[in-house]
């Protein structure tokens, strides 16, 4: 996005491999640190942090790159595949950057007239340590459902959320209904295999996993344990999907009476992304809405080109000098992360739900 060091890497990794291209792209990366330090005192210094001071200062906005509405716009690739792929499946409007819905010219990178929906994409590079959390704000107040992609989902799961955006605009290849199927519960490895397959957080260790099978193939799972972040109610639900290209009519209801039928718990609580959910399934299961979490933000990492995401929690400031090579204890967590090219990207927060239970 926009020439990211992301995309820079990810060429000399797939095939600009000659020592000629390894040494020049060294050369200017150790050019770029001595005129920082030359310059700034700082070989690290972060130089897109100056250019938002100085554009807010100037204009009043982050970047200058879009000020007003028939300003040029540098539209990253990912945007264009996105907006491409939901023409293949959306026969309605589609428009890309539109700056007339938010307050202030903010943008909107896609927005779906017809479907009162908006898709954000944020490049790790550049949206590192940037909470956009307030266009999801105020898209609610005006109704319109917005939906956050991040770079690694698109580049490293991407037939996933190609699934995931079918599902959101109701392009499946099968419906099924619950009646037709039966539930059993299944092993660690048939569990973690489909979530990795089929859930957008991949799989997460659960006692109890539920499948749901139509004939012998498996097409839902629903999983419980203990719960991880609040220890009043008895289970947490975990993880629930559903096999890709499928809508199993009555599938979630089914797998929750099963396990309410079995282990008799008094409560359950879950989470549900902000930025991929609404939470109306929960509703519909009976689960009441408790509380919405602030926004909080993973980590990605350079040793892993940044493909996956990690908890904040493990990066706390004072587990860095075991964990980065360069770490200076004057600096924040997040300049000590940015310093070794670990970016930190914010979510919109999330859905708590519970279900409290008594039997008579």
């Amino acid at each position: 996005e926009l020439g990211s060091k992301v995309d820079r890497h990810e060429s000399i990794g797939k095939g600009f491999v000659g020592s000629a291209v390894e040494a020049s792209y060294k050369e200017a990366e150790e050019k770029a640190e001595s005129t920082k330090l030359l310059k700034y005192g700082d070989k690290n210094f972060n130089n897109r942090e100056k250019c938002k001071a100085t554009c807010i200062e100037k204009y009043g906005v982050k970047s200058n790159l879009v000020i007003e509405d028939n300003s040029p716009k540098r539209i990253s690739k990912a945007e264009k595949e996105i907006a491409s792929f939901i023409r293949t499946i959306y026969a309605g409007e589609v428009i890309e950057n539109s700056r007339k819905i938010l307050s202030d010219g903010r943008e909107l990178d896609i927005y779906i007239p017809g479907k009162n929906l908006a898709i954000e994409y944020d490049g790790i590079y550049w949206h590192n340590d940037v909470d956009n959390s307030f266009k999801y704000d105020e898209c609610k107040e005006k109704k319109i459902r917005l939906i956050q992609i991040v770079e690694n989902e698109w580049k490293y799961d991407n037939e996933k959320i190609k699934n995931y955006l079918r599902f959101i605009f109701g392009k499946y290849g099968e419906k099924i209904g619950a009646r037709k199927c039966y539930v059993k519960e299944i092993g660690d490895a048939i569990y973690r295999d489909f979530c990795d397959e089929n859930h957008i957080q991949n799989s997460c260790g659960a006692k109890i996993k539920l499948g749901l099978f139509y004939g012998d193939e498996l097409v839902q799972i629903m999983s419980f344990g203990k719960p991880r972040f609040n220890k009043k109610y008895e289970y947490e639900m975990i993880r629930e999907c559903s096999k890709a290209d499928y809508d199993i009519i009555g599938g979630k209801s089914k797998l929750l009476k099963y396990f309410i039928r079995k282990y008799n718990p008094k409560s359950i609580i879950s989470y549900c992304e902000k930025n991929k959910f609404t939470g109306k399934s929960y509703i519909d299961l009976g689960f009441s809405l408790i509380r919405e979490t602030a926004p909080d933000y993973k980590y990605y990492l350079s040793s892993e080109r940044w493909s996956k995401p990690h908890s904040r929690i493990e990066f706390q400031k004072h587990k860095l000098a075991d964990k980065l090579k360069d770490f200076d204890s004057s600096l924040t967590e997040k300049k000590n992360m940015f310093n070794n090219k670990n970016y930190a990207i914010y979510d919109y927060g999330n859905f708590v739900f519970s279900l409290i239970l008594s039997y008579a």
